[in-house]
């Protein structure tokens, strides 16, 4: 050491410091007790439905506005609300932007109204005039013996 400062030095400047000699302690081993394995419970969970089977109504925006304006708040509350961008909501009112699935739950939630629909719920009736006989509407079929 010379000065206060640990230097690096050749023999002869040496003899003008104080040699430091450097105490090498080994890091201290901390023991744990080995873990407990607790038996885990498997609960079912229920089934998700998959998001491919819900689509966003087509008239969104116009549910979205109404009931906003039903409720009295503004663009900017309702987009705090369901923490997203105003400018977001005002796009999606505007009918330039469609909503996710999950954003629409949020809207559904915070506005008390329907924005998702399941895919194929939709009931298809036929009138009476459009059906038309087939063969096994017609056709007798005999059972074999």
């Amino acid at each position: 050491m010379l000065d206060g400062t640990p230097l690096m030095v050749c023999s002869d400047c040496a003899k003008y410091g104080k040699e430091i000699y450097e105490v090498v302690q080994e890091p201290k081993r901390i023991i744990t007790p080995p873990r407990v394995r607790r038996e885990e419970i498997k609960r079912r969970r229920p089934r998700r439905e998959r998001l491919e089977d819900y689509e966003i109504v087509e008239d969104y925006h116009m549910r979205i506005r109404r009931g906003r304006e039903r409720l009295g708040i503004t663009q900017e509350e309702l987009a705090k609300k369901v923490m997203e961008k105003e400018s977001v909501i005002h796009r999606i009112e505007a009918g330039r932007l469609t909503p996710s699935i999950k954003l629409a739950k949020k809207l559904e939630r915070e506005l008390g109204i329907r924005l998702i629909e399941r895919i194929g719920e939709e009931e298809f009736e036929l009138e009476e005039e459009e059906l038309e006989l087939t063969l096994g509407d017609v056709a007798e079929v005999k059972k074999r013996e």
